[in-house]
């Protein structure tokens, strides 16, 4: 995962020429946020560093260094029951995977609330791709 830093939010935008996670594998969807005084990174496994497809929670004190990580969310059949997946359905992505894509949070009064993310698969078996909102308890 790349990091590009300016001086000001309209640039210009200076790419740094270090990975700022620990690892050579490719992850993608990266969201930023801050949480218990850490900045953090919650991205998509593509490449199974836990397991592929989940989300992984990046952690750092200084923004620029992610090296711990943590499972950030599970794959869309981990939130389901088995009746409630009759006809899923693909439009993009592997067909054997259910993985959510694209993390974002809302977080409320500090504390992460609901996790927005989308997907390649319909769980509902539609003709198009959906969004997902998951509620943290």
């Amino acid at each position: 995962m790349g990091l590009a830093i300016a001086e000001n939010l309209t640039g210009p935008y200076v790419q740094m020429p270090f990975p700022v996670t620990s690892n050579n594998l490719r992850i993608e969807d990266g969201y930023a946020f801050s949480f218990n005084n850490q900045i953090c990174l919650l991205t998509t496994d593509n490449d199974g560093i836990i397991k592929k497809g989940v989300g992984l929670l990046w952690k750092s004190d200084d923004g620029i260094t992610f090296n711990s990580y943590e499972a950030g969310y599970k794959l869309i059949n981990d939130y389901m029951t088995q009746n409630s997946l009759l006809n899923p359905k693909w439009h993009y992505g592997n067909k054997s995977i259910m993985k959510f894509e694209r993390p974002q949070l809302l977080i409320k009064d500090g504390i992460p609330a609901y996790l927005f993310v989308t997907s390649g698969c319909n769980i509902y078996g539609g003709n198009s791709t959906i969004s997902y909102v998951l509620r943290f308890k």
